[in-house]
């Protein structure tokens, strides 16, 4: 099943109205919950965005495959910040205090971070980094992607072609997903959709089992948690022959759900498989921006 952006179902589209009026962006920091307003990025306020540590963000996973003895299964992984105590606190309130409108900005800053890497036109190299000055308002997209009539967040769209025929999300296991609620990933993923424009597969991977915890083990010990977990929903088999795909999630910490969703996906066909992640604490991962 695919998922095309402005064709759900009357209930979800009235749900994210709802959502939407009751926490509109623009009106508090994601972060602080300090009161902004709509020339904040991202909706985030001018102190929580000179904290969060942006960049044009690459995992080497070359480097990392030899380190980790083991075989890559991306053609390449992004991410648009480094993990730390701003970037966690969006993720912790989308994942699990059920603030799902947190992933509208987090697909926004996606679709910014993939302009930026030369998937769309991109006006200016890299973010405007924010100024000492205390009245300086910090209003521009993290990336500058945009140019002409395309708009980046604080515009009303930011249509790109991107050069990925779809974007799946990283799955949780449905007995997770039931007690969440949702996939944060496919939260995002669908924002991402609606911003440059490519259809969502949400079911193309699924979770065959409930592994442990992976913040209590070690590189080694993740990837083999991982192994088994993932299967290709045969319903988006054929889809994704010889395509270009864009696998989602919300952290790349060792790498071990994305490569093995990434494995998943080739043996079933798909002719490339890149990635993106909005943090990563990876050892292996490069580009961040300069303070």
């Amino acid at each position: 099943m695919e998922y095309f952006p402005g064709k759900q179902g009357l209930m979800r589209k009235g749900a994210e109205l709802i959502l939407q009026w009751t926490f509109p962006l623009s009106t508090y920091c994601l972060c602080c919950g300090k009161a902004v307003d709509d020339t904040r990025s991202y909706s985030i306020c001018d102190h929580c965005i000179r904290h969060i540590k942006w960049g044009n963000i690459h995992i080497d996973l070359k480097s990392e495959s030899r380190h980790l003895g083991r075989p890559p299964h991306l053609d390449s992984a992004l991410a648009c910040v480094k993990y730390g105590l701003y970037e966690r606190r969006l993720i912790f309130d989308l994942k699990y205090d059920g603030r799902t409108y947190v992933a509208r900005a987090i697909g926004q800053i996606m679709a910014d971070r993939l302009a930026a890497e030369g998937y769309a036109e991109i006006a200016g190299q890299g973010a405007p980094l924010p100024s000492d000055d205390p009245n300086y308002s910090y209003h521009r997209s993290a990336y500058s992607c945009c140019s002409g009539n395309q708009q980046s967040y604080n515009g009303e769209s930011c249509h790109h072609d991107s050069g990925f025929d779809y974007i799946v999300p990283v799955p949780v296991h449905r007995d997770r997903e039931k007690a969440r609620g949702f996939n944060q990933a496919e939260k995002i993923a669908r924002h991402l959709s609606g911003r440059v424009g490519v259809p969502v597969l949400p079911r193309a991977i699924v979770r065959d089992r409930r592994t442990a915890a992976q913040r209590s083990l070690s590189s080694e010990d993740r990837y083999f948690n991982m192994e088994g977990a993932f299967s290709m929903n045969s319903a988006d088999a054929e889809r994704i022959k010889g395509r270009r795909i864009l696998l989602l999630d919300d952290v790349y910490t060792t790498g071990a759900t994305a490569h093995h969703c990434g494995e998943v996906l080739k043996n079933a066909g798909a002719g490339r498989v890149d990635f993106i992640a909005f943090a990563t604490g990876n050892d292996f991962a490069y580009g961040f921006f300069s303070n």
